[in-house]
């Protein structure tokens, strides 16, 4: 499944190249690095990490927020309870990865 602001779509990718790999180039982030059940938008991801800079982090909250939203539009994922574990990875990789980025770039810069 793959989440976006105002729906949920099931994608399919290929065994011919690293799943993470073809999420990205779509702008889509994986929850894991092999055989992810679940990716994020990077805008979805992007807005989060800004969100979670001005008020305390709290993924269960914006988990539920985000899937009772996204089920009143009628998009439901098929297992309950999994998105904030799987939203979880997928935020703290990309955290971390957006993070180590900027540190490279200031220090290439300086």
């Amino acid at each position: 499944s793959c989440v976006f602001f105002e729906r949920i779509e099931k994608l399919v990718v290929c065994t011919c190249t690293e799943p993470a790999l073809q999420l990205l180039s779509k702008g889509l982030f994986p929850c894991a690095p092999t055989e992810p059940s679940l990716a994020v938008d990077l805008n979805v991801l992007d807005f989060a990490k800004e969100l979670f800079v001005n008020a305390a982090p709290n993924t269960t909250a914006w988990c539920e927020t985000l899937e009772g939203f996204l089920g009143s539009c009628k998009f439901k994922l098929t297992t309950r309870n999994t998105l904030r574990i799987r939203f979880g990875n997928a935020m703290h990789w990309y955290a971390s990865l957006m993070d180590k980025k900027n540190l490279m770039v200031h220090d290439y810069l300086n």
